[in-house]
């Protein structure tokens, strides 16, 4: 196992032996300065050093979380885990910027491949102290993994020109902060035992959509080798209506000057939030995420993608079949599959889960989120008693993203062949009890979870 202490940039860090012992794990490690006072609002600055060595035993502060109406009974009672507690809740804070580290490395001198996992949550919740990490089952199949906090809400996406820093650019705080997170990564991850030059992305809903905007940046070129992008599909919003939705927010603030909004004190800002809800997002749309801005983000993603402008990565993508706009969803994918599979380019394996979950419920479905049962090794712990079949389709779906993660290709020994999407032959894998490829998908096959009608309209 790696050594106790590492060093890193800032200085020495303390760990603790994982659920497992051949893992360690670091957490609440600070990839950027505070985001408070005079930086709220600001692109991340560099983390000060510390002296002596900074115990990494727990997680650090999640963001504010800034929750939409109505949108957690469904995964409340979805991801209910028949033995394992969730994670205790943790404090919310605008000091947020923290990062967490498993490692199954024997010294700094392994070179693993990296995951930096990016945490769902519509943009508004989430934290990455996720507790399907704490499985460790992706570091226990030979990778480093990495999850992190970044801003949310207003606290992350506000974008009002009274906060235009030097270079005129404002908004987009989260994304700024999780490009940070990228390169602390890039810059340290080898005295974890990692790779900094076999670096994925790993994310799923918000996170999926994170990832998407990333691999659409020029800021992000050359940060990191390969991407899984799990049910993303592209909700940024144009300048134009990510200042109106500024405007109208700090409005109910009483300022527009950037010193007094900087100056107030954060439960004024989480309680216009609460007030939004009923007032300017009355209808819950999504106000808080990527923008189109120039700087980060040049053009609406799939604007980039179709005319092949995203980098030239590996990348493993997909959407499962009942899954929150399916039919737009897959288009989606379907489109970043055809830009990638033009000549010249990297290759792009293309997924289509279809498990069905059993039982006569009106959430019965391949929901969204559903294939991190399966890919986190949950299986046995979901409350509708999957079996063998299903524990089968995990092992196969973690070799899969494991070969991937390690060599860009997500083919094994003993795995059925999963085949690169080609302009002739656009196949895409059924990921299912039955893993087959299939070119003729109709994504209208899926019913986006008919019967709980919050799914769609809440998209994460």
């Amino acid at each position: 196992m790696i050594d106790e202490i590492v060093q890193v940039q800032q200085g020495l860090l303390r760990g603790r032996t994982g659920h497992h012992p051949q893992v360690r794990v670091f957490r609440g490690i600070p990839y950027a300065a505070a985001p408070v006072g005079n930086l709220r609002w600001r692109k991340p600055q560099p983390a000060p050093a510390w002296e002596g060595v900074r115990e990494a035993a727990d997680y650090g502060s999640r963001c504010w979380q800034f929750p939409r109406l109505g949108s957690a009974s469904f995964f409340a009672r979805e991801f209910t885990m028949k033995t394992v507690r969730p994670l205790p809740e943790l404090p919310q804070s605008e000091d947020c910027l923290f990062l967490n580290v498993w490692t199954s490395a024997q010294s700094a001198d392994d070179r693993l491949p990296v995951v930096v996992s990016i945490h769902g949550g519509a943009f508004c919740t989430g934290t990455g102290a996720e507790g399907q990490l704490e499985r460790e089952n992706l570091c226990l199949r030979g990778a480093v993994v990495v999850s992190f906090n970044y801003r949310l809400g207003v606290l992350g996406f506000l974008a009002h020109p009274a906060l235009a820093d030097e270079a005129g650019d404002y908004g987009n705080y989260g994304m700024y902060d999780q490009i940070a997170a990228i390169r602390w990564v890039r810059d340290n991850i080898a005295a974890f035992g990692g790779d900094p030059d076999r670096i994925t992305l790993l994310g799923g809903s918000a996170g999926g959509l994170s990832a998407e905007v990333l691999n659409c940046s020029p800021l992000t070129a050359g940060l990191y080798r390969r991407a899984i992008l799990q049910s993303s599909g592209g909700i940024e919003l144009s300048r134009g209506e990510a200042e109106q939705a500024a405007r109208e927010f700090v409005a109910l603030l009483g300022t527009e000057d950037a010193a007094q909004l900087r100056a107030l004190p954060v439960e004024a800002i989480v309680h216009a939030y609460l007030l939004s809800n009923y007032t300017i997002n009355r209808d819950q749309r999504h106000l808080w995420v990527p923008t189109v801005d120039g700087t980060l983000l040049p053009d609406f993603c799939k604007t980039i993608i179709q005319s092949g402008g995203m980098h030239d990565l590996d990348y493993l993508f997909g959407v499962n079949r009942d899954d929150m706009d399916i039919p737009e969803m897959f288009e989606m994918a379907r489109t970043w599959a055809q830009a990638q599979a033009r000549p010249g380019r990297k290759n792009a394996y293309f997924y289509y889960f279809d498990r069905r979950m059993p039982g006569d419920d009106p959430a019965a479905f391949a929901y969204h989120g559903v294939e991190s049962w399966y890919l986190y090794d949950m299986v046995a712990e979901n409350w509708r008693n999957l079996g063998q079949e299903d524990q089968q389709l995990s092992e196969r779906m973690q070799a899969y993203w494991s070969n991937f993660i390690a060599t860009g290709n997500p083919n094994g020994e003993g795995l059925p062949a999963w085949e690169a999407y080609e302009a002739e032959k656009p196949g895409v894998l059924r990921l299912g009890l039955a893993p087959r490829m299939d070119e003729r998908i109709d994504p209208t096959d899926g019913e986006e979870c008919p019967h709980v009608p919050w799914v769609k309209s809440n998209y994460q």
